[in-house]
């Protein structure tokens, strides 16, 4: 049985550049209609990345930037990412 408050999630991939200057490549879950950006300005200190070595917690204030990975990006690099869902990035503007 489905969890009636539970609301879908997409995976978005993404580079999160760190203060450190280091890389975190991974996804990022976003509801329906939502930016990664209105993520990151909810009141939450710290927001989940799915890698294929699991998940981590980031501390929003150790993130200097995050970039949204193209499909050829996604392609390239597919060993660095978990299943992402091509189909709904081909057809959604990120």
């Amino acid at each position: 049985m489905q969890n009636p408050n539970h609301l879908p999630k997409h995976s978005v991939p993404v580079r999160v550049t760190l203060i450190n200057d280091s890389h975190i490549f991974g996804v990022v879950y976003v509801r329906q209609g939502q930016r990664i950006l209105d993520m990151l300005c909810d009141d939450r200190k710290f927001f989940p990345v799915r890698a294929n070595s699991g998940v981590s917690l980031l501390n929003k204030s150790s993130v200097m930037q995050v970039d949204v990975m193209t499909i050829d990006e996604i392609e390239l690099k597919g060993q660095l990412f978990p299943e992402v869902d091509k189909k709904y990035l081909e057809n959604n503007a990120w």
